[in-house]
């Protein structure tokens, strides 16, 4: 899942949308992980926006136009206008 590690400063997105959604630290997507693996789980999403969530299922079924659309959203800038 997400998690606030140095990527998002490394690859300067901290003003794009998606910083947004790494939230959760790297000690806390690891324990949901451990968790889910006890319970049999093999994908789990800890911090993920179940809007994300239903996306990233859906996104085999929705056009690849659609879906790198709404990813460049994602990692523009809050408030930037498309290009």
């Amino acid at each position: 899942g997400p998690m606030r590690t140095g990527f998002v400063k490394a690859s300067r997105l901290q003003d794009a949308r998606v910083s947004s959604l790494f939230t959760a630290s790297a000690d806390d997507v690891a324990s949901a992980a451990y968790r889910a693996m006890l319970k049999g789980k093999r994908v789990v999403m800890p911090g993920v926006p179940l809007w994300l969530r239903a996306l990233l299922k859906l996104s085999p079924f929705v056009p690849e136009r659609l879906v790198l659309e709404i990813t460049g959203a994602l990692q523009r800038p809050s408030g930037a206008d498309r290009n």
